[in-house]
């Protein structure tokens, strides 16, 4: 504040006194006595309080001038110790107090402009008047963004509390129900869900999904999305089952046409695709005349010149019987037409230099077939055809033991035989001296077996030796069929230990010894035969003649197989490496 100047009292009196000795004229003497004098402050905003800004003794106080000096602000005449206090954070009544008694408003920091300000404390302040960007409404719990505040509406939007009030989404009572989706149990976790059981949430419960209409929440292969099949399911919950549905799928659908002269061959244009097919339904439609009952096919008709119900020379190619004699081509063709001992359908006498079925071959199947046409046959390697085409493989015939006839299936050094088939025939199996490991059972007589036949199972101690140590014959057993289908795992000789199909036991003979038991005759006390130890298990894979297969003696000479890495044949501690292994087969 800039101070006004003055002249004090003392300094008129001086002046005076001058001129008085001077004997000149001077100023007017003062109206007032100096016991009437008054000694005054500047009061530059003139509200009647100076500040402590002498000016000194006058007469009278003149403008901006007080005999106070308590005034707190000489620039505001709304300051002085007269004036009332009210809220404006100014000491209006200069008592050293700012705003005393007077009440300030909380203020709140709105950041995000949307008329709600923060509840936070380092947002808050007590304030005369709001602050710039501060208003007197509070409540917003995320100030941050203007869709978030105790104006907006709760809805379902992954767990945010928009109207503030503490609780979001399922949790707060006031949330709108048009968000929310509509969720349903989905048991069986196939995508859709049982409508019985759907419920309005703005979050999915654990195992729920948004898609319904699950007839069969029970069943992971049963929904909406699957395609309808031929299993007496609605598979696709359209409430059509099968053939009922519209929309099942075709290649699942077998096509039927009707047989009308019973041949067993339909009439092509009567196709009709069903999962059910039923008589008088066939599924051949190949029937080109669906009348007589003797023709189906465009084919061949040959001349039969003697009559033995097989034609030779083609005479014409028709669908329809032409009559005449002729005979169907479909029947088989009669290799010699002159000779009514020679057809397809005559019994061949193999190896015997003609071909009296018409097969193209003159070739034995079996090890049995070369002994049933030549009685007193030595033992040694012999040609087969077990498959009957074409393909001859040499294997070792065992035509004096037990009867003969047998063919060997299996040879292998050092190594127990597994019970998985395989198609290929190894070398091995043309001598009874093996010179490499084959654990799998050569199932080239699968198409002559019939299922059941007769196997032996032999091996020797030592690949070296003239004789066998064990050799054990089984006969009209399925066990060939088994050990040459699948894996290991899915063919054991006795599943159940003992309990399974083989029961009744077979009848079986020990070759080395010529002892011998008839069909159901117990294995000792244990009534049964046992094969591997496990299905699983092939290092522990048995059979025993005389005892309960794994559980017997292993000494007795009687053994067959290996038991937990140790060779049983006809010894426990046998060496392994050395002993070699046989199965012979001999089918029905």
């Amino acid at each position: 504040m800039k101070r006004k100047s003055h002249v004090g009292t003392s300094v008129l009196a001086v002046l005076a006194l001058a001129a008085t000795i001077a004997g000149c004229s001077g100023p007017t003497p003062p109206e007032c006595t100096e016991f009437e004098q008054v000694f005054v402050y500047t009061d530059a905003d003139g509200d009647g309080y100076g500040v402590n800004d002498p000016i000194g003794y006058v007469c009278t106080p003149g403008p901006n001038q007080s005999t106070n000096s308590v005034d707190c602000d000489d620039e505001d005449g709304e300051v002085h110790p007269g004036a009332e206090e009210v809220c404006d954070d100014l000491d209006n009544d200069c008592n050293g107090a700012v705003d005393e008694a007077q009440p300030k408003l909380p203020y709140y920091r709105d950041a995000d402009g949307d008329g709600f300000g923060s509840d936070l404390s380092a947002d808050k302040v007590l304030a005369c008047s709001a602050p710039d960007g501060y208003i007197s409404v509070g409540g917003d719990c995320k100030d941050d963004n203007p869709n978030i505040n105790p104006a907006e509406h709760e809805i379902c939007n992954g767990g945010v509390d928009d109207d503030c009030d503490g609780q979001a989404d399922d949790n707060d009572g006031s949330v709108d129900v048009t968000t929310r989706t509509r969720y349903y149990a989905d048991k069986d976790g196939d995508g859709f869900g049982n409508d019985d059981k759907g419920a309005d949430l703005c979050v999915a419960p654990a195992g729920a999904v948004e898609k319904g209409g699950d007839c069969n929440d029970n069943d992971g292969s049963v929904h909406p999305n699957r395609k309808e099949i031929c299993d007496g399911v609605d598979n696709d919950c359209n409430g059509f089952i099968d053939d009922q549905d519209p929309g099942i799928d075709v290649a699942e659908q077998t096509a039927v046409y009707t047989d009308y002269d019973g041949d067993g061959f339909g009439d092509p244009a009567t196709v009709v695709y069903t999962c059910h097919p039923h008589l008088p339904s066939v599924l051949d439609g190949t029937d080109c005349d669906d009348v007589d009952a003797t023709v189906h096919a465009v084919q061949d008709w040959n001349k039969d010149t003697d009559k033995d119900g097989w034609g030779g020379t083609v005479q014409v190619t028709q669908c329809s019987n032409p009559g005449g004699g002729l005979i169907p081509a479909s029947a088989g063709v009669d290799c010699d037409d002159k000779d009514a001992t020679f057809h397809p359908g005559a019994t061949e006498v193999c190896a015997d230099g003609i071909d009296q079925d018409c097969s193209g071959e003159d070739q034995c199947h079996t090890c049995k077939e070369w002994l049933d046409n030549a009685p007193g046959s030595s033992d040694g390697i012999y040609g087969i055809d077990p498959v009957i085409d074409g393909t001859v493989v040499d294997v070792w015939c065992d035509m004096t033991t037990d009867g003969g006839g047998w063919t060997l299936v299996a040879s292998t050094l050092g190594t127990p035989l597994d019970d998985a088939g395989t198609s290929t025939p190894n070398p091995d199996l043309a001598t009874l001296s093996p010179i490499r490991p084959h654990t799998a059972v050569w199932n080239g007589l699968r198409a002559r077996s019939a299922n059941a036949g007769d196997i032996r199972f032999a091996c020797k101690q030592a690949v070296t030796d003239p004789d066998m140590t064990v050799d054990l014959s089984f006969y009209d057993i399925h066990w060939y069929t088994e050990i040459t289908t699948g894996s290991d795992g899915q063919s054991c000789f006795n599943e159940g230990a003992g309990l399974g199909d083989d029961q009744p036991t077979p009848a079986r003979r020990n070759n080395l010894t010529g002892d011998s038991l008839v069909s159901g005759d117990q294995w000792n006390a244990s009534g049964f035969l046992e094969g591997e130890l496990s299905c699983y298990d092939t290092s522990s894979f048995t059979v025993d003649f005389d005892d309960r297969g794994i559980g017997g003696n292993p000494n007795d000479g009687t053994d067959w197989g290996e038991a937990s890495y140790n060779a049983k044949c006809g010894t426990i501690t046998g060496t392994s490496a050395n002993t070699a292994w046989f199965i012979y087969y001999r089918e029905p």
